[in-house]
């Protein structure tokens, strides 16, 4: 995989249009580079709780690999909004090891 091609979709990450910035994270889940996990954590600090919940879900791909979301996930599991307390727990437990 071409870090390049990686970078193209971390850069969209900050773009303007909610919907680029959520096919962002969805091609970065497909492509399940770790290079990816720094990026898609930042996510987890966004306003939009559909993204951030998306980011949830693509970190829970990454597995042992995301170990360094664990602290963002945690407090995102404890989250009121179901979407993100749901996912950031999912993804939790496939980082731990447990899913």
């Amino acid at each position: 995989m071409e870090m390049s091609e990686i970078q193209v979709h971390i850069d969209r990450l900050k773009h303007k249009d909610p919907e680029v910035r959520y096919w962002a994270v969805m091609y970065l889940e497909y492509l399940a580079d770790a290079a990816a996990v720094p990026a898609l954590i930042e996510v987890l600090s966004y306003d939009d709780n559909d993204l951030r919940g998306a980011a949830a879900k693509a970190l829970a791909k990454f597995g042992p690999d995301a170990r360094e979301a664990i602290p963002a996930l945690t407090s995102a599991a404890q989250e009121e909004d179901a979407w993100i307390s749901t996912t950031a727990a999912y993804a939790l437990r496939m980082i731990q090891g447990e899913g």
